[in-house]
């Protein structure tokens, strides 16, 4: 391998190293932030579901499923965007301190969410509207109910 090349793998394996170093260095509120920004992301989608459903929105049972599956994804990041040390005490947030005291059922909601918003994609594609239905009730009792019940302040 000659020495420009060697140079500019190194150089490049820094960077990848920079870019991943600055990553970890997220503070608590930087996280509350990016968490915020997912759960509005969430409460979008589940707006334009409900319009659907409601025959108020202008979007297919394909953009539902496009809408269940960024939905999916999100509710995957879930558990890690509440790490130690995120809680109310660092930014203004309707976290409750439930997340961190019962860590186990949080996990177990997240994981309802992901579940849920699975089965949303499957009957989205399906494109049956009174499917959709269903499970657009479903993903907002069992997951998003049960979630912002225990773990959330009320508004």
């Amino acid at each position: 391998m000659n020495m420009k090349r060697s140079r500019l793998l190194v150089v490049a394996g820094l960077a990848i190293i920079a870019v991943g170093a600055t990553a970890l260095a997220a503070t608590p509120a930087d996280i509350v932030k990016e968490r915020q920004a997912l759960m509005k992301g969430l409460g979008k989608n589940m707006t334009a579901i409900k319009d659907f459903v409601a025959g108020t929105g202008g979007e297919t049972a394909a953009d539902i499923a496009r809408r269940a599956t960024e939905m999916n994804e999100s509710a995957t990041k879930i558990v890690g965007l509440f790490p130690a040390g995120t809680g109310p005490y660092v930014a203004v947030t309707a976290a409750l301190p439930t997340i961190w005291s019962d860590q186990a059922g949080f996990e177990a909601a997240a994981q309802r969410l992901v579940e849920e918003t699975a089965a949303l994609i499957v009957v989205a594609t399906g494109g049956d509207k009174a499917a959709i239905e269903a499970q657009f009730g479903n993903t907002g009792k069992n997951a998003c109910g049960g979630c912002h019940t225990k773990y959330r302040e009320k508004k």
